[in-house]
């Protein structure tokens, strides 16, 4: 792992998780919205899924507080405006 100054950092992982959550909850606006509307044990699952989904989109966003923005203010002060 790089961790000079010029090394990039490599935000690939975090574009995938993204979309992955956009695609989900978009998924679930359509199925919860189409008709015929879903049964029960289908509106239980997408309900159950949309929580697992903000559970981990809080820890998601809770390292990139933790971690992610203060390495790039270290490793790069020239972002600090952009960051901020």
């Amino acid at each position: 792992m790089k961790t000079e100054s010029s090394a990039g950092a490599d935000t690939r992982i975090m574009a995938i998780v993204h979309s992955a959550l956009r695609r989900d909850l978009a998924r679930a606006v359509d199925v919860l919205s189409t008709q015929p509307a879903p049964g029960t044990r289908q509106r239980v699952a997408v309900a159950q899924h949309v929580e697992l989904m903000m559970d981990f989109l809080q820890v998601h966003h809770h390292g990139e507080d933790a971690w992610l923005w203060p390495t790039m203010r270290w490793l790069n002060p020239a972002v600090l405006e952009l960051l901020d």
